[in-house]
């Protein structure tokens, strides 16, 4: 037994918890809208900036104190920060209620089924351009414009810039949909490159399956009848808690973990952020990072075909398939 190891787990288990059933606070409609009218402030105020630039504009707000009222909405104070800071990572001062970016960009479906919103398909464009605000009560406040028009898009409720806007106030997001044995895929086939260089020819399934890292258990979904409740937010949040302890040299992130059996699993970089912003992270927008990081299964595959038998190849591909479904 790890005394260490069991007392990290009950800490995890308990801060996995708390974020899950901490529930952002429902916003009645009238501070609904005093929400949706900053939004639209800021974009009305910052839009041009962002268009000559190419880069959004991100900024800090003080909100009017005592609750936040349609009245009131256009009483915030604004600081806008420097053109190259990078949200990934980024905390808002403690004195700030909200952050905010206004930015443009461009509108896709990633379900051909889903129509577009009439103003975009009558625009024929996909182009939007938007704000997007998160105060620490985690109310989000949104507005979307295609052209001189509304773009009538729903608040998000997740994604990337969303996830980075609640982290920097500090708000929780989404817990993990995955387990991080996704890992097990990159890690592989990293080692695979690796076994096929020492040995100088093309592995064998026999050899290939001889590369596959030995990787913790809790990284694993467990059978049904061993699943507890929040275990994938538990194992992500156990996993960001060692990623975070302690830096993993920019040497250390380029090599294959197989020649560093000696060292933890977290030299899987650069399949991993590094330990300043695994800090800042939580459970789910590190599982999220780490998925839209691996690349998919053909392209895992396809990058060690050279080393591989035509046998080993197709059935790599096949497990591959199977590790990140």
């Amino acid at each position: 037994m790890d005394p260490d190891r069991d007392d990290e787990q009950g800490n995890a288990a308990a801060v996995a918890s708390s974020r899950k059933t901490r529930s952002v606070p429902q916003a009645g409609s009238e501070r609904q809208e005093a929400f949706t009218e900053i939004a639209r402030c800021l974009l009305s105020r910052h839009l041009r900036r962002a268009r000559s630039s190419g880069h959004p504009v991100l900024a800090e707000l003080r909100l009017p104190e005592g609750d936040l009222t349609l009245r009131e909405s256009a009483g915030f104070g604004e600081l806008l920060l420097d053109e190259d800071t990078e949200l990934v990572g980024y905390s808002a001062l403690p004195q700030s209620d909200a952050i905010a970016v206004v930015a443009t960009g461009n509108l896709r479906s990633l379900d051909p089924s889903v129509e577009p919103p009439a103003a975009l398909a009558s625009l024929g464009t996909g182009r939007v351009e938007l704000a997007c605000v998160v105060a620490r009560d985690g109310g989000v406040g949104w507005f979307a414009t295609a052209g001189p028009s509304p773009a009538g898009l729903p608040a998000p409720s997740e994604g990337r810039l969303l996830d980075c806007l609640r982290r920097a106030v500090g708000v929780p997001t989404p817990p993990p949909t995955a387990w991080p044995s996704m890992l097990e895929a990159p890690i592989w086939v990293a080692n695979i490159r690796d076994l096929a260089n020492r040995r100088r020819h093309k592995l064998s399934w026999s050899e290939a399956l001889q590369a596959v890292p030995d990787l913790p258990s809790y990284w694993y979904e467990p059978p049904r009848e061993g699943r507890a409740p929040g275990g994938s937010s538990i194992a992500w949040e156990l996993l960001r808690i060692d990623v975070a302890k302690e830096p993993v040299p920019v040497e250390l992130q380029l090599r294959s973990l197989s020649r560093l059996r000696q060292a933890s699993p977290m030299a899987a970089c650069p399949w991993l952020p590094c330990s300043a912003v695994a800090a800042w992270m939580d459970a789910g927008v590190l599982s999220r990072w780490v998925k839209d990081v691996i690349p998919p299964p053909h392209a895992l595959a396809a990058s060690v075909t050279d080393v591989l038998t035509a046998g080993a190849s197709r059935r790599l591909g096949h497990s591959l398939n199977a590790i990140l479904a």
